[in-house]
Order: C-alpha cells, then sequence, then structure tokens
C-alpha cells in the first residue's frame, strides 16, 4: 500500500512558502536580502489567533528577535538605504569596530524589552482594581501598578522602609524596584524619568539620572518611543 501523505495545515505552508522565499534571496553570491521576511517568518510560524504550544511560541519569539536586531542593524549593512544588504565579506562584517555589535544588541534588548513590557501590562490588566494603575501614560505608571499587586513589598518590617519615589499626578512607589522594572522592559527614557524624579528628592545621586538620560538620548531607548 501508498504510504499515506500527511495534510499540512494553512500555518505550514504559509511558513514554508515565506521560507523558500528567504532561501532563494540567500541563494546567490553573498547574503543579500530584505530583512522584512524575518518578521514575515514570525507571522507566519505564528498563523492564527488561536493558542500556540511552547516550541511555536519560541519559533515565533526567535524570528522577532532576529527582525528586530537585523533592523537596528541595518543602516550598517544597508549603505544609502537600499534594499539588498552588503555581501557577508563586506565592510562591518570583518569590521573589529563595535558599532554592528552595539546594534545588534540593542535589537536584541528592544526585543526582550517589549515580551516584559506585554507580561507586565497583561498582568495589571488582570487585576485592574487591586493594581490601581495611574493615568499618566508611560510604562512606570504599569511598573507602579504592577509593584503594588507583589504581595509584601509596602507590608511592615523590622527593616527600614524601601527608598521610595512620587511619580507624576501623586502616585509613589519603591524606587529600586521601579527602576529595575522600567530597565527590564528597555525603557530607558522611562527610567530616566523615574531617576530624576528620585534625584529632586535627594533620594538618588545625580550622576545616576545624567547616565539614563544619556541611555535615553542616544538611539538605543526604542522601547519607549513605540508605548
Amino acid at each position: 500500500a501508498a504510504p499515506m501523505r500527511r495534510t499540512h495545515t494553512a500555518r505550514e505552508l504559509a511558513y514554508g512558502g515565506v521560507f523558500a522565499r528567504l532561501l532563494a534571496l540567500n541563494g546567490g553570491a553573498g547574503a543579500t536580502g530584505d530583512i522584512s521576511l524575518f518578521r514575515e517568518m514570525g507571522s507566519a510560524a505564528k498563523g492564527g489567533s488561536g493558542a500556540l504550544d511552547s516550541t511555536t511560541l519560541k519559533l515565533v519569539s526567535s524570528w522577532c528577535l532576529l527582525a528586530e536586531m537585523a533592523e537596528t542593524a541595518r543602516p550598517l549593512l544597508h549603505p544609502g538605504g537600499g534594499s539588498r544588504a552588503l555581501p557577508a565579506d563586506e565592510g562591518p562584517y570583518r569590521s573589529t569596530d563595535a558599532a554592528l555589535r552595539l546594534s545588534l544588541l540593542r535589537g536584541a534588548l528592544s526585543h526582550f524589552g517589549e515580551q516584559a513590557r506585554d507580561e507586565l501590562r497583561a498582568r495589571v490588566a488582570a487585576s485592574a482594581g487591586a493594581a490601581r494603575r495611574g493615568g499618566e501614560p508611560g510604562i512606570e505608571f504599569e511598573a507602579a501598578a504592577a509593584l503594588r499587586l507583589e504581595r509584601g513589598l509596602d507590608a511592615p518590617t523590622a527593616q527600614p522602609p524601601p527608598q521610595r519615589v512620587t511619580l507624576a499626578g501623586g502616585d509613589d512607589a519603591p524606587f529600586w524596584p521601579l527602576l529595575y522594572l522600567c530597565l527590564r522592559c528597555a525603557d530607558y527614557a522611562a527610567a530616566a524619568r523615574v531617576s530624576a524624579a528620585a534625584a529632586a528628592e535627594g533620594a538618588v545621586p545625580p550622576r545616576l539620572s545624567a547616565l539614563l538620560a544619556a541611555a535615553a538620548a542616544d538611539g538605543s531607548a526604542t522601547a519607549g518611543a513605540r508605548g
């Protein structure tokens, strides 16, 4: 009897189609291609709106990570804004300069920061009443709300109370956990605002605020710009 052939799902067919296009672009001499296909690979792997198993979630995340890293490095690998990247044996790939590595690192931080922001917002939305998020825009307010949900964070102890910072609108939260969550979300602009508020209250050295403001201004704080 002839062997049975498994029917491919629509998601598998879509993924295979985009993957074939990616292979075709990279099949010629040198590494050229449209990096938007990385994002398409992630979308194809995700498929529709149904629940995904852990393996598929990792696959989607990996393609999105690659897309984010490639996009931040685009100015170096696509000189003049062209659609074709430099061949793999040219320029930035062989350079000892740190520019390419820093661009790829910023892309990775942006991707993982976006994941952290999504998790933070979902946690706050699931317990909106207890979280009591302030009405101001900014991830620091999501972070302050998430900290309110953490058991025992503000409970009386024998230790000194956690150092607190007051945000716009009167919202307040423990400073160091709040700063950590902003940095975990790769939102350096939010971290700079939190540090500046604490510095204005004399709670942290001005040098820290200056370093975070520089990080927010140098182009690496892409997370905050996307919400």
